[in-house]
């Protein structure tokens, strides 16, 4: 990044007050919010306006960043330099089999009954000596069709992701939400070749989202699925529109979060199982952020919400960065499969810290 730009993105870091910086896919600027002290502010009631950075945990309180401050920087031009040398990451066999044991049990618990698909996650802990400013540049040149942001918090932690899945955009009365599920690696000229695995756990995504939503809005539209790419890898979506009626944003987002793609079906029963086993707490990755009652428009006309899901992202933590991934478990599952898709679903943010110039 410019010089200019990394020096301002350092300023807020230095001021020691919260702020988040972020671009929307495919815009060419940044916006950034900065809160003017360092109290932990909760979103209660939606009517709030602001940055809103929310848990995977459905009963804890969002965090909210207000826009006490906000300024608009156009998207830098990164300079394509590798990151640290010498650098390399190789997972042990305990990690390996520590996580496909917890898919293991995650299919006995689909067999039994109580649920249909469980999203198994596990995270990676490694020292990173890139300044959060740099491994950000990378960031948002590598997945410019993402939603890339910087957030931090002296009282909360720091967080970093590129997001391909919109949880909800909400302007005037119409909304618009997607279902994103199953998961190919990406090879150049070849196209996916998608199993009864991945159809079936991007069925039941689109059902969820069918089902919770259809009695509380005014109309809804389904088209899908499609194929896109997320960088190194694909997806299927499905386009889910309509109008609200009488639903409040916060009854919508209560019936939605956690999705059946980071959560599981059905969701209290595929929430209590992860709960007790996935031996560690989430904390942000798999919740939602966005803007909360934020202008639509650079003229200032209208207000709206434009909410993603925090995937593809990592916390850091003095020396060391915490990269989380996950995958979506169902009676088709192979443990061997779904490790091997963390493993793919991990390089985004391995890539961001170490570039390699690949």
């Amino acid at each position: 990044m410019p010089n200019t730009t990394v020096q301002l993105l350092q300023d807020y870091v230095s001021q020691g007050l919260p702020f988040v910086a972020y671009r929307k896919p495919g815009e060419a600027f940044l916006k950034v919010l900065q809160q003017r002290d360092t109290q932990v502010l909760q979103v209660r009631d939606f009517k709030e306006s602001g940055f809103v950075f929310a848990p995977f945990d459905p009963a804890a309180a969002p965090v909210l960043i207000p826009a006490d401050s906000i300024q608009t920087l156009l998207q830098p031009i990164w300079e394509d330099s590798p990151g640290p040398s010498g650098i390399t990451w190789e997972e042990t066999r305990a990690e390996k089999q520590r996580y496909m044991a917890l898919v293991g049990r995650a299919m006995a618990e689909i067999s039994e009954g109580s649920c249909q698909k469980i999203v198994c996650s596990r995270r990676l802990v490694l020292p990173v000596t890139s300044e959060p400013t740099e491994a950000f540049g990378r960031l948002l040149a590598l997945y410019p069709d993402a939603f890339c942001y910087f957030w931090s918090h002296p009282k909360v932690g720091t967080w970093l992701g590129a997001s391909p899945e919109s949880l909800l955009n909400l302007s005037g009365t119409s909304f618009q939400t997607m279902s994103l599920a199953g998961t190919l690696r990406y090879q150049a000229g070849v196209s996916p070749q998608w199993g009864p695995k991945e159809l079936e756990e991007q069925a039941l995504v689109t059902r969820y989202i069918e089902e919770v939503l259809q009695p509380r809005v005014a109309t809804l539209d389904i088209t899908g699925p499609e194929t896109v790419r997320a960088g190194r890898l694909w997806h299927l979506r499905s386009h889910i529109r309509g109008e609200l009626g009488m639903a409040s944003l916060k009854e919508l987002l209560r019936s939605l979060h956690p999705t059946p793609a980071v959560c599981g079906l059905p969701k209290n029963e595929s929430l209590r199982f992860l709960m007790e086993n996935e031996g560690y707490r989430r904390g942000f990755y798999t919740g939602y952020l966005g803007e909360l009652n934020l202008s639509v428009s650079p003229e200032g006309a209208g207000l709206g919400s434009q909410l993603f899901v925090n995937l593809r992202c990592m916390s850091l933590q003095g020396g060391e960065a915490v990269i989380y991934v996950g995958g979506g478990v169902t009676s088709g599952s192979s443990p061997e499969a779904e490790w091997q898709e963390t493993k793919a679903k991990a390089g985004t943010m391995l890539r961001v810290l170490f570039y390699s110039g690949e």
